[in-house]
């Protein structure tokens, strides 16, 4: 079963927390060495508050993701200056999508939309 266009983090593919009021709320900027350091792991990624997915990522920049629905696919990670990319074979076409990434709490969110909302989160299962 394919996704359709959705990107998974990851790592990632990720996975958007709700901003409470919905204006923007200032953000800590994770570096890509931060971000290097949660791999490898397994986590719970949620894109735009819709899929869900369990993502694998390895230190070598590959990811393996199952929906809750049975789909899989797998892809790779990398970084481009300091946005954390992420490219899936079939969820995102191989097409890479890349942002920033920030944690809240127990949770990583990015690749921020332009009204300040995140598209994903992800955290540690």
């Amino acid at each position: 079963m394919r996704l359709g266009k959705i990107t998974l983090l990851a790592p990632a593919l990720a996975v958007g927390l709700t901003l409470l009021g919905g204006a923007p709320v200032a953000r800590a900027q994770m570096s890509p060495e931060e971000i290097k350091e949660l791999f490898p792991g397994t986590f719970m990624a949620i894109w735009k508050d819709k899929k869900r997915a369990v993502v694998e990522a390895t230190t070598d920049g590959i990811l393996h993701g199952k929906t809750s629905g049975g789909s899989t696919d797998t892809g790779r990670w990398w970084f481009k200056g300091e946005e954390f990319c992420v490219a899936f074979t079939w969820w995102t076409f191989n097409k890479a999508k890349c942002g920033t990434i920030d944690k809240k709490g127990a949770w990583y969110v990015g690749f921020y939309r332009k009204n300040g909302k995140p598209r994903v989160r992800f955290k540690r299962q």
